[in-house]
């Protein structure tokens, strides 16, 4: 369930944008493939061993964002790009970055002996840049998408992920050595900055930032396995629910789009110059055919099946617009070019909506939304082969929700833990039901339910619906002393 970054590269169009091609929508799925937590990363249930603890006091001694006394004014993307800054003979190191990446699935007992992972002369202004901008109130990546559309670089993106797996290894370092504070302080970075990367209008550097996330919470789910591991229930509580803001990510999203293909909104509607309307078409055409079309006889062959589908889709445009109300002798007199751009304004309009609405209710209530949202955009596919182009862009919604729900869910899980955990502080033993813990317990975003539990013979198990490839099952105990 908890997830670590994938190794998957972003996807660039022919100009090293944004691409909108059938490997760009692999490449946003690979985003959202977990991999397994630490605990028997190949079995299912995972097995989770904790050890009872107590309250902090105040009960948010410990946060895993910036806390209100830290954070400050300033745009965070400033000091991220600061990062790298001057620290060339570390970030080049393929000896400092071997033993980084063996982090991620090295026992404790083997991250607490490597020389290059403790903070050192080298990498002191790295960790301080890093926690600098998570501190920061705003962050404004200034990605150009109304003037670039998909053509819009990401270059950046790609470099947090680099630097959460160099996160990931100090806070393991840190939880080796038993030093709680310490990783603590890495966990608060890695999850401000995971924010910061979705705090975008682009879907991919929002996916990674999801990815970052769950590096973050795999190493919290770690952490709160350790002996004298300090209670993070009130810090996973206090985390902002949703934790990303997926309004701003689909609408940027659509805003890409549309610069993308400006005739569907910005064309005069009152001209009626046929040959204005076949430039607008061209124009449609002509974006899509330099995202998939590598070579002349591609190029060749795409405008002339583009030619055949407006002619087989006139007739339905009529149709359509008749049937949205329009006077049937005033369709007759569309040049043919306005009618097909009027009919796929009008489908890319209500696609759109339906797409925004997906994520305005919680997940457990969006998913018959998304599945009728799903079979609009096929059915429209199908039916309107000519506005192929001007709905291939449009994103993965239920690959995107799926990422954002998980993330929420992992969260969820973690309080869940970790309210056992105070529990069998207060009681020495497991609850026999969740509604015996004495704390507001966080719902399944998946189902809007509380997570399933069962106690038998001392042991707890945790579960919920399986997210394809992402089955939701824990099994809890608690540590004795032959586990310690």
């Amino acid at each position: 369930m908890l997830t670590s970054v994938p190794t998957v590269r972003v996807t660039t169009g022919s100009r090293g944008g944004v691409a909108r091609s059938g490997a760009w929508l692999l490449a946003l799925a690979l985003f959202s493939l977990p991999s397994p937590p630490y605990a028997d990363a190949q079995e299912w249930p995972t097995k989770i061993v904790l050890h009872p603890a107590k309250a902090p006091q105040p009960l948010l001694k410990y946060q895993l964002l910036p806390t209100m006394d830290e954070r400050r004014p300033g745009n965070a993307a400033v000091f991220y790009g600061r990062v790298k800054a001057e620290q060339t003979a570390f970030f080049t190191s393929k000896e400092i970055w071997q033993e980084i990446n063996a982090t991620e699935d090295a026992p404790l007992s083997r991250v607490a002996k490597m020389k290059h992972i403790r903070r050192h002369h080298d990498s002191s202004a790295i960790y301080s840049f890093i926690e600098r901008a998570g501190q920061c109130e705003d962050c404004d990546w200034q990605y150009p998408i109304e003037e670039d559309g998909y053509h819009t670089l990401l270059p950046d993106a790609q470099e947090r992920r680099e630097l959460a797996r160099l996160l990931r290894a100090d806070i393991r370092w840190h939880v080796a050595h038993g030093d709680f504070d310490g990783a603590l302080r890495s966990l608060k970075a890695g999850y401000a900055m995971a924010r910061h990367t979705a705090h975008s209008p682009i879907l991919v550097p929002a996916l990674i930032g999801v990815a970052m996330s769950g590096v973050m919470s795999t190493c919290t789910l770690e952490l709160i396995q350790q002996p004298d591991a300090p209670s993070l229930y009130w810090a996973l509580t206090y985390l902002p629910e949703p934790f990303f803001d997926s309004r701003r990510i689909f609408e940027g999203e659509m805003r890409m789009h549309e610069a993308a293909f400006p005739q569907l909104l910005g064309s005069d509607w009152t001209n009626d110059d046929p040959a204005y309307w076949s430039r607008q078409v061209e124009g449609i055409t002509e974006v899509y055919k330099r995202q998939i079309c590598d070579s002349d006889a591609e190029r060749a062959k795409f405008e002339g099946e583009s030619a055949k589908r407006l002619l087989r889709v006139y007739p339905e445009a009529k149709r359509m617009l008749i049937g949205a109300g329009q006077d049937p002798q005033e369709v007759e007199a569309i040049p043919v070019g306005k009618a097909i751009l009027l009919q796929a304004a009008l489908v890319y309009g209500n696609l759109r909506d339906e797409a925004l609405t997906c994520q305005a209710v919680p997940y457990w209530q969006a998913v018959p939304v998304i599945e009728r949202y799903e079979n609009h955009l096929n059915q429209a596919k199908g039916d309107s082969i000519s506005i192929a182009p001007t709905l291939a862009g449009l994103p993965p919604i239920a690959t995107a929700l799926k990422a954002l729900m998980r993330h929420d869910r992992e969260i969820a899980l973690l309080r869940t833990l970790e309210a056992l955990r105070l529990y069998a502080g207060q009681k020495g033993t497991l609850p026999d039901h969740l509604d015996q813990i004495d704390l507001p317990l966080p719902i399944d975003p998946m189902t809007g339910r509380p997570f399933e539990y069962d106690l038998r013979d001392g042991v707890a198990r945790i579960s919920g619906p399986s997210v394809p490839g992402v089955p939701c099952d824990f099994e809890v105990r608690l540590a004795t002393k032959d586990s310690e």
